[in-house]
């Protein structure tokens, strides 16, 4: 019986450990850095398929969402149109958890 249940826990082991292994390639190019939620620009060196050579994105910089409200005609800063409407390339990330209505389409 103790060959068995020992047979069982390196069963669970070896099954948990392959699991933990087999990642898909993304997750398994930003999981191993431990300081991943504040080096996102590291992701941009994650890409696969038609895009993985582009340069966009790996040096861009930061624009923190903060706000949820929107105002098409006059965006303020904080706000996701104010982020997605400046002219040079930005990383947008969101301050927290919110919901944003926005009252037109974003261009």
């Amino acid at each position: 019986m103790a060959c068995a249940i020992s047979s069982l826990r390196a069963l669970s082991f070896l099954l948990t450990l392959s699991q933990s292994l087999s990642m898909n390639v993304i997750d398994s190019c930003w999981r191993p850095n431990p300081r991943w939620a504040s080096d996102r620009q590291s992701f941009a060196n994650c890409a696969i398929g038609f895009g993985r050579d582009a340069m966009g994105g790996r040096k861009d910089a930061i624009y923190v969402v903060t706000d949820p409200s929107d105002d098409p005609v006059d965006p303020k800063p904080g706000t996701l149109r104010y982020g997605a409407t400046r002219r040079d390339p930005l990383w947008i990330t969101f301050a927290e958890d919110m919901v944003i209505r926005l009252k037109k389409v974003l261009l």
